[in-house]
């Protein structure tokens, strides 16, 4: 569910970078939920998850704190 409005809300931005990491991550959540128990299948899909965030969050945010990040 999260994912979803995550890409919704960088479709209305028009950004490629997102759209490509979100895109990423719905990969990884799918592949996780066909892991079952395989531990292995499941830390692959894991890195999908976090490899899209990441690279949108690189993209997209910038630290204003220790505890406090901002779109950009």
């Amino acid at each position: 569910a999260t994912l979803k409005q995550v890409g919704a809300f960088w479709k209305t931005r028009n950004s490629e970078v997102a759209s490509k990491s979100c895109g990423q991550s719905f990969k990884g959540a799918a592949a996780l939920l066909e892991a079952g128990g395989d531990k292995d299948k499941q830390m692959a899909a894991m890195k999908m998850i976090g490899g899209g965030c990441k690279g949108c969050h690189d993209a997209h945010r910038v630290k204003i704190s220790d505890t406090e990040n901002e779109i950009k």
